[in-house]
């Protein structure tokens, strides 16, 4: 597989189309897929307490299924296209370091049930990426990165500051999801459909100046009005830096040109009730039936 340091030759064990809850509502949506590294480049792997990479595939909050996941990188892995425009892919990137690569499915707004009810609009993909956290997988259940784009990357950073959220729970107990934490240590959200009600500003902020396919640019004089319109709204964040990073709490609030910069809060205190196993599973730790 490909990552940015050449080519990688990974032997791994691949299990899928894993149901992850206990009282599915669609199991072809509901269920994820493990990727354990055995062997890089020819060197033997142990990913017992290995990070985990959970890498979702979700876009436009649309419907996400793992049932038929063919590799890491699934659609993009071996005998798919790649990653677009040449990029590494996270899972295959993940896989070739070491990580156990996690890839839930979980329901969108696009599903409908035969009597015309919509069965997979908010909060069902949070709670079903939740649930997926839940679940026991191999390696350290402590160390899992959530990974996601557009959409997915929303739902990433809403499981990296809601973990163990009391406000899931009744969604979580009637799918019997694993009594377990859903705490993550953390979250990777690129270009994140989150803050909608700033979205137009951000994206003039960061790529009003870019050229469109036809190789002009879009009206300036608007844009730099949505621009500035954006770093104002920043400057009223009154963002302050932590550990070194960013401007201190005295110093005054500044823009860049390089986008705004931000950091996750500190991961929730595990109280995980798991430990990590050789191969996926569905006996509870409690000793009833069902994910753990």
């Amino acid at each position: 597989m490909s990552t940015d340091d050449g080519a990688k030759k990974v032997t791994y064990r691949l299990y899928k189309g894993v149901v992850y809850v206990a009282r599915p509502v669609d199991t072809k949506y509901q269920s994820l897929s493990v990727s354990v590294p055995v062997e890089i480049d020819g060197r033997a792997v142990d990913a017992t307490d290995a990070p985990i990479l959970l890498a979702n595939r979700i876009g436009g909050y649309l419907s996400s299924s793992a049932t038929d996941d063919s590799g890491p990188g699934g659609p993009g892995g071996p005998g798919g296209p790649g990653a677009p425009g040449g990029m590494v892919s996270n899972a295959d990137w993940g896989l070739a370091s070491g990580y156990v690569v996690v890839k839930p499915g979980a329901r969108g707004r696009d599903l409908v049930a035969p009597d015309g009810t919509y069965y997979g609009v908010a909060p069902a993909a949070i709670v079903d990426l939740k649930a997926a956290v839940r679940y026991r997988v191999p390696g350290n259940t402590d160390r899992i990165v959530s990974s996601g784009t557009s959409a997915g990357g929303a739902l990433s950073a809403l499981l990296g500051v809601s973990g163990d959220s009391p406000s899931y729970e009744p969604y979580l107990r009637e799918l019997g999801a694993a009594d377990a934490s859903d705490a993550i240590f953390a979250g990777s959200g690129w270009c994140p459909i989150a803050d909608l009600e700033h979205a137009d500003m951000a994206y003039e902020w960061m790529f009003g100046g870019s050229a469109l396919s036809s190789g002009e640019v879009v009206d300036q004089t608007v844009s730099k009005r949505l621009s500035a319109a954006f770093a104002d709204y920043q400057a009223s964040l009154r963002p302050q830096g932590k550990r070194g990073f960013g401007p201190s709490p005295r110093a005054p609030t500044t823009t860049t040109s390089c986008g705004p910069t931000s950091s996750l809060p500190p991961p929730a205190t595990s109280r995980r009730c798991r430990t990590p196993s050789a191969a996926p599973t569905s006996t509870r730790t409690r000793g009833s039936p069902g994910p753990a």
